[in-house]
Formats: C-alpha cells, sequence, structure tokens
C-alpha cells in the first residue's frame, strides 16, 4: 500500500532544506525550481501544494498555483499545518494585544494576510520593513487626529 508521504521520499529536495522552498529571494526561488525541474514526483508534489498558500511545490510558486486552484475550485490549508508537516517546528502562540483598535484598523497580520489574498504572497517579507513604516505613520496619523 502507498501512504501519502511515498512521494516525498522520493522528492529530488528530500535532502534539502525546506526554508529554500519558503523564501522571498528570487535567487533562492530559482534555484528550488531547477530542483524540481528534474524531479520524479513533480506531479505528486503539485497535487498536495495545490492546498499550500506558502511555497514553491511541484515547481509552481503560490501565485501560479492559484490560478490553478481557480480552475479547479481548490481551497487551502492553514500555513502552520503545511510548516510544520515539511519539518518545521511549530510557531509558539502569538498573545493578541490588549491595546483596543480603532474601528476598521488592521493588524500587521491582517494586512499581510489581505496582500497574500490579492496575490502579493511573495512580495509580504520582502516589503515587510516598509509596511510596518507606512502602518507606523498612518496610526500616528490617526491618534494625533
Amino acid at each position: 500500500m502507498t501512504t501519502a508521504a511515498d512521494w516525498r521520499d522520493r522528492a529530488a529536495c528530500r535532502d534539502t532544506s525546506p526554508e529554500m522552498f519558503f523564501t522571498a529571494d528570487p535567487e533562492e526561488l530559482q534555484a528550488a525550481a531547477k530542483t524540481c525541474a528534474n524531479c520524479d514526483v513533480r506531479e505528486e508534489c503539485l497535487e498536495f501544494g495545490l492546498r499550500e498558500q506558502d511555497g514553491l511545490w511541484g515547481g509552481l510558486t503560490a501565485r501560479e498555483r492559484g490560478r490553478v486552484r481557480l480552475s479547479r475550485g481548490i481551497t487551502l490549508r492553514s500555513r502552520a499545518a503545511t510548516l510544520q508537516e515539511v519539518g518545521f517546528p511549530p510557531h509558539q502562540q502569538h498573545r493578541p494585544s490588549t491595546r483596543k483598535r480603532a474601528p476598521g484598523e488592521m493588524t500587521g497580520p491582517e494586512i499581510a494576510q489581505a496582500l497574500r489574498d490579492a496575490g502579493y504572497d511573495g512580495i509580504v517579507s520582502v516589503l515587510k520593513p516598509k509596511l510596518i513604516q507606512i502602518y507606523e505613520e498612518y496610526r500616528s496619523q490617526r491618534v494625533s487626529s
């Protein structure tokens, strides 16, 4: 009997760091895509990856997989489940802020998720410092007015 993990044992990336496939660095993604190009289980990996939000799966980026998902009506799994399954340790529980938010104010993770939902998945980590700066300026203007 074949298990779901069998294809991973035959994957070209089995001895590669998972971080290479979950990065916003274009050079690292290109190297990861080269690994995928010569992989015997690329189709199985892609089928698994269609339910994943982040990372490179079956040689396709999140945006490319999004187009396939849309055409097939497939939904996503949580990012935490994906990262834990590929070997990242579970994230520590995040404590919510006790500060009350203004109506319509978004948290950093909510802004990042909105960008991902709009198709800007890889850009979030690249632009994170600028997003934080913009958000802080916006917040200080709201407090002062």
